[in-house]
């Protein structure tokens, strides 16, 4: 599945869901914000554990303490989930006109101070592609405004953690009639 590299966050999630896919939530959760990724997944694993074809893993903020373990031979697609540094950029999430979503084809990004594991990120783009040369990995972002210890998550990223839920809940409920 090739899917346009000029895509939004909402496209690329629902062409994940309709097939064999793997979400993956970064993050340090003792770092306020920084902890997007595995806050998210950690809500995606409840809503999707009986959607077949679809695997989240949360690997916190050592992912390369994950490879070996998430199996991509037979996916089709992988989204990377993590907050990301910088100032929002306009609106990138498909349907609205939330300006807090970074959304990129992973060949795509940017390089360092991108994201909060940009290093570590592009470990593991590189160790995937060579389990699985033909998989899509794209990255999604939030932008992060603290990452200050032991602060919680803002309410500007629960409120893009929640949003993002509901879309997916919808794109379930659609997909399952």
């Amino acid at each position: 599945m090739t899917v346009n590299p000029q895509i939004s966050a909402d496209e690329i999630i629902s062409a994940a869901l309709s097939t064999r896919s793997v979400f993956v939530g970064v993050g340090n959760r003792l770092k306020g914000d920084d902890g997007f990724g595995s806050h998210l997944i950690e809500k995606l694993k409840e809503i999707t554990s009986d959607v077949a074809g679809v695997e989240c893993w949360d690997v916190g903020a050592a992912p390369e303490n994950f490879l070996g373990k998430i199996d991509v031979r037979d996916r089709e697609m992988l989204i990377i989930f993590d907050a990301v540094r910088g100032k929002r950029s306009g609106p990138v999430r498909g349907g609205n006109t939330d300006e807090n979503l970074v959304v990129s084809r992973f060949e795509g990004l940017s390089g360092a101070g991108f994201s909060t594991h940009t290093m570590t990120l592009k470990m593991l783009n590189d160790y995937f592609k060579s389990e699985n040369p033909q998989l899509e990995i794209y990255f999604i972002g939030a932008v992060l405004d603290t990452t200050e210890l032991d602060t919680g998550i803002s309410e500007r990223i629960r409120r893009i953690i929640d949003e993002t839920v509901n879309f997916i809940r919808g794109c379930l409920c659609t997909n399952s009639h």
